[in-house]
This record gives structure tokens, C-alpha cells and sequence, in this order.
């Protein structure tokens, strides 16, 4: 007899806390009696906050959007002590420069809030993009070994646990331990001389 597994699964977006919705049919066939037995109904849920922010996967996809934060940080902070440096020297040498020189000064200084402005506009981006990166590359690497052990242990349903109005789910039918130990077996924390992906 076939059955049909649906693995209702919201989809992340990093920084909010996991928004937008995916939804993943797959075919499940000869399901075992005693696994349909499992939960309510054969329900599960999967805290999907969680997985993210314990499985190997989602934390070297954190590390490498921290380490891209850090670095547009310091660029930013360097570029707005230049402009900071700049207004300084303005209105310290206003008595003591000459018109042209102050005139030269403040268009520097112009020039250089402009380019922090661009640089800011262009980091959010940058960041955006590798936000949405990350979290798309999550998703099609998480679902798999979601369909994986809803398999395994006989659910028909599975729930994202904190999306989708779900507002109550007992522990016994939460399997993120379960999700979040096939995912590292799946996706190991990479290794101190592992080549660094492009």
C-alpha cells in the first residue's frame, strides 16, 4: 500500500529567525504498521531554528557570514574615521587655513562620505545576497535528511515546530535530536586542513 509523507517545512531567511514557507511531497511505500503508529497520526515536528543553529552545517554557514560581517565592519570603521579625521582638521584649521585649503578639505571630505555611503549600501547587499545564499543552500541540504527520517521513523507529517501555526506539539513527537544527527553524519564540520570552498 503507498502513502504519502508531506514534509511541511518552512523555509529560513538568516537574521529573522527562519520566515517564508517550502512545502516537500514525496512518496512513502510500504509503510510499516508499527511506524504509522508513531506520534499522532504519524505527526512530527522539527524545530528548524535549531538544526541551523546546532547542526555542523548551519554553524560553518554562520561562521562564514560573521567572519563577512566582521570584515565590512572594519572597513566601514576605517572609512568613518578618514571622514572623521577629515571634519577635525575643518574645523580645527578654519582660523588658521587658508579659504582654499578649508574649500579643498571639505570636498575631500565630501567625497569621502560618499564613498562610505556607497560602501554601506554596497556591504547590505553583499550581506543580503550571502544571507540568502546560506539559507538557500541550508534548505536543499536539510530537506533530504528531513524526508530521510520521516521515512525512517514513520511520520506522515512533519511540522516545522515554531511556523505554520503550530502552538503546541508534545516532546514525543519532536525529532530535531534526530534531524540534527543524520544532517552532521550527512555534513561534517569541515576540517582544519580542508581546501576552503570558493
Amino acid at each position: 500500500m503507498s502513502h504519502e509523507i508531506l514534509l511541511l517545512f518552512r523555509r529560513s531567511h538568516l537574521v529573522r529567525a527562519l520566515s517564508g514557507v517550502a512545502l516537500v511531497a514525496v512518496s512513502l511505500c510500504a509503510l510499516p504498521a508499527v511506524a504509522r503508529a508513531q506520534g499522532a497520526a504519524g505527526i512530527g515536528v522539527v524545530d528548524a531554528g535549531r538544526v541551523f543553529q546546532e547542526s555542523d552545517y548551519g554553524l560553518s554557514l554562520l561562521a562564514d557570514l560573521k567572519d563577512l560581517r566582521e570584515k565590512k565592519q572594519v572597513t566601514g570603521r576605517s572609512l568613518q574615521e578618514t571622514a572623521k579625521s577629515l571634519q577635525d582638521r575643518i574645523e580645527q584649521g578654519r582660523l588658521a587655513l587658508s579659504p582654499d585649503k578649508i574649500e579643498e578639505l571639505q570636498k575631500e571630505l565630501e567625497e569621502k562620505v560618499i564613498e562610505l555611503q556607497r560602501f554601506e549600501d554596497d556591504a547590505k547587499r553583499e550581506i543580503d545576497l550571502a544571507s540568502s545564499q546560506a539559507m538557500t543552500s541550508f534548505n536543499q541540504q536539510i530537506m533530504p535528511v528531513i524526508d530521510i527520517v520521516g521515512r525512517e521513523e514513520g511520520f506522515t507529517l512533519i511540522f516545522n515546530k515554531y511556523e505554520a501555526g503550530l502552538l503546541f506539539a508534545d516532546e514525543t513527537v519532536d525529532i530535531t535530536e534526530a534531524v540534527i544527527t543524520r544532517f552532521n553524519e550527512q555534513h561534517p564540520a569541515p576540517t582544519a586542513d580542508a581546501e576552503p570552498s570558493e
